[in-house]
């Protein structure tokens, strides 16, 4: 998801609309297909919260940036899901210290809380 590809295609099945991307070599060019993405969202569905999502925070695997934007597009589409107000999500990641062959474990919790739709907006923290 980090480069914009699989979030690009994903984002494709569910409007029918291709997001044109670049081969994502750097980061910029991620961050570019994100972008492309993002603005695909807010034209489909009215979606822009920077508070909660960004394209930054997507590329640099925010996994809170990520889960806010599935969860805002989940409930845009009237998705057959059911989500609570608030879920807690625990991430632990292996990650290798600077210039060290050590493996440190990080765990990482992230709380998503929103509020319940109102006329069709999406809101929350």
């Amino acid at each position: 998801m980090a480069d914009g590809k699989l979030l690009a295609t994903f984002l494709q099945i569910l409007t029918g609309q291709k997001v044109e991307t670049t081969p994502p070599i750097t980061e910029i060019a991620s961050r570019m297909n994100v972008e492309a993405c993002l603005a695909l969202v807010e034209q489909q569905w009215g979606l822009k919260d920077s508070s909660r999502y960004t394209a930054n925070g997507i590329v640099l695997k925010d996994h809170k940036s990520l889960l806010c934007l599935l969860t805002d597009i989940a409930l845009a589409t009237k998705a057959i899901v059911e989500l609570p107000a608030s879920l807690e999500i625990t991430v632990i990641m292996k990650e290798v210290a600077k210039g060290r062959n050590q493996k440190r474990t990080v765990v990482r919790t992230c709380i998503l809380e929103r509020e319940a739709p109102s006329n069709g907006n999406i809101t929350g923290p």
